[in-house]
């Protein structure tokens, strides 16, 4: 790498906007952590229900009540750190850790407004954003630049990649689920539907590159605020997703604004007792050119020569961002239509493409030595939570059904049994089809990774 583009990437520039940053998303986490208490997650998720499921890579095996307790307890200590930027990194450390695992607990509670707040946990791990509105004790008030622009790379890469998602046939040719959205809420009419579709996609695709150029960023922030507004409006199931990603305006704010902003309030009553006209002229006299020469270039290189953890730092925010560039592209690999399959349908930034709707969902245990069939009440072991999303998922269908052949082998004394699913869903508008065959006995398919495809049926 050149050292101009060195230089750039490690210029300090003032901590103010990022350390803002900090503090907001300490307080939303803070909201986030009430929100699963209001939910009852520990008493209902963990504590009610007989089955939790569980992602494949990522599993995280569900300890006793008072563990779980104990990481809320950890999540919410370390997210007042946060906010007051003390031991930042221990912190943000300890939160991403807890947050995480809480999150992983329950495969049916995924959204992606959790999962961008594991990334954004993580990034904090390896900022200074402690350097400025911090209980810190020494404090230089800047940051690489880097620190800020991985943020704002996250933020970037949901909208940007929730774009690539809608690339798809439904989304722009059958327009769904854009109608059914609409119609939801007693909408109607091409304008609206139209403005959705192809508005949504414009500003997904846009909005990166408008919000990191000068001349375009009043503009995309006004598009930001409408956009999250309205996504706010349409969706009921979205929490705080759209008022974090508002908030998080404030990375692209030039952080020598946000710095000004902060000093001219700490230094009121000095001002107060200068005149106007000797005010102005002191504003008048600082320069941006001096204040960019404020650290000279090459004492700013040399800062980072002499420090190991930073260019560790460095190197891990690349190697983060190619897992996040890969991750939304997975699904390519792998045959069939990745929301009707569900392979790499998560973590990859797909974000409300698509609706389904249940007509038909029962299991049934078939004893094959007896000839009887012993229908499977699931609310006997989940939550209409859990239901709804394990319809929409087949490997959650078939890992439901794993659980089931085992209890109903130890419970009926036979192990000559089969589970079968009759699941009929209609997917964006489509006449409703049997998502897997009748005649499919799910104890005899093998969980694997991206291999839904395999066994489920094609969706036209």
């Amino acid at each position: 790498m050149s050292e101009s583009k060195l230089f750039f990437l490690h210029k300090p520039i003032p901590a103010h906007s990022l350390a803002l940053f900090r503090i907001g998303f300490g307080i939303f986490m803070l909201l986030e952590l009430l929100h699963f208490s209001n939910v009852g997650f520990v008493e209902n998720y963990i504590g009610h229900v007989s089955f939790n499921f569980k992602y494949d890579i990522l599993y995280a095996p569900t300890p006793p009540i008072i563990v779980i307790r104990g990481l809320f307890l950890v999540a919410f200590l370390s997210a007042i750190l946060i906010i007051l930027g003390k031991w930042l990194k221990w912190a943000s450390l300890a939160f991403f850790l807890s947050f995480s695992y809480i999150f992983l607990l329950e495969k049916s509670i995924y959204n992606n407004h959790l999962y961008l707040f594991c990334l954004l946990a993580f990034l904090l791990i390896t900022s200074n954003a402690d350097q400025a509105l911090s209980l810190r004790k020494e404090k230089t008030g800047t940051v690489f630049r880097w620190n800020l622009l991985a943020f704002q790379l996250m933020v970037i890469a949901v909208y940007f990649f929730g774009g690539i998602a809608k690339l798809n046939p439904d989304w722009i040719v059958l327009q769904e689920p854009a109608n059914t959205l609409l119609k939801s809420k007693g909408i109607t009419g091409d304008f609206f539907v139209l403005l959705i579709i192809y508005g949504g996609l414009f500003f997904d695709l846009t909005i990166g590159a408008l919000l990191l150029i000068k001349k375009t960023r009043k503009m995309a922030f006004l598009a930001v605020v409408f956009f999250n507004i309205s996504n706010a409006w349409i969706f009921d199931d979205i929490n705080i997703f759209p008022y974090i990603m508002l908030f998080s305006l404030v990375l692209f704010v030039e952080p020598e604004r946000i710095k000004s902003f902060f000093e001219a309030r700490k230094s009121i009553p000095k001002e107060a007792k200068v005149g106007p006209k000797k005010r102005k002229e002191k504003k008048k006299g600082k320069s941006k050119k001096a204040i960019s020469k404020a650290i000279p270039k090459e004492a700013a290189i040399l800062q980072l020569q002499q420090t190991p953890s930073s260019r560790i730092a460095f190197k891990v925010i690349c190697l983060f961002f190619i897992i996040q560039l890969i991750m939304p592209f997975r699904h390519f690999f792998i045959p069939g239509n990745v929301d009707w399959t569900g392979d790499a349908q998560r973590f990859s930034w797909r974000m409300k493409i698509y609706t389904k709707k249940i007509q038909e969902f029962k299991f049934a245990a078939f004893d094959l030595d007896k000839k009887i069939i012993h229908p499977i009440e699931m609310k006997a072991y989940l939550l209409a939570d859990q239901i709804n999303q394990m319809a929409t998922d087949p490997s959650m269908v078939l890992q439901f059904a794993h659980y089931l052949g085992e209890y109903s082998k130890e419970k009926l004394k036979n192990e000559n049994l089969e589970i079968k699913v009759k699941l009929k869903l209609g997917m964006n508008g489509r006449e409703p089809i049997y998502l897997v065959s009748d005649t499919t006995d799910l104890l005899g398919i093998e969980k694997r990774l991206f291999k839904n495809h395999e066994w489920v049926v094609p969706l036209n």
